[in-house]
């Protein structure tokens, strides 16, 4: 990533989902661990897939599969989620409060 010092990998996997059933998380886990096995370190997804499911599936993946936190970087878009008048948007408290509980989802 330029002169940052940050290595990621050319590719990345991104999450998105459509159900929160126990068949979309195995897939999460499932393909997280291929990627990680191929030296996969970037992975992405977005506060507002599936309402923050998405993000809770990743997290819960790299948890059973022992990932260290420093050996990946994991992106997240924030723009909505929930439907109150301050939940939506790039507003810098909505971009704290954003990251705030994205970081708990994950």
């Amino acid at each position: 990533m330029g002169r940052t010092g940050l290595s990621i990998s050319v590719l990345g996997y991104g999450n998105w989902l459509n159900s929160n059933d126990q068949s979309a998380y195995d897939f999460t886990r499932d393909a997280i661990k291929e990627c990680l096995k191929l030296g996969i370190n970037f992975y992405d997804t977005a506060e507002i897939y599936g309402m923050g499911e998405a993000e809770r599936q990743m997290g819960a993946a790299f948890k059973e599969l022992n990932v260290r936190r420093e050996s990946i970087v994991v992106t997240t878009k924030i723009l909505k989620i929930g439907g109150g008048v301050n939940d939506f948007g790039m507003s810098r408290k909505h971009i704290i409060e954003g990251l705030k509980n994205s970081l708990k989802r994950l």
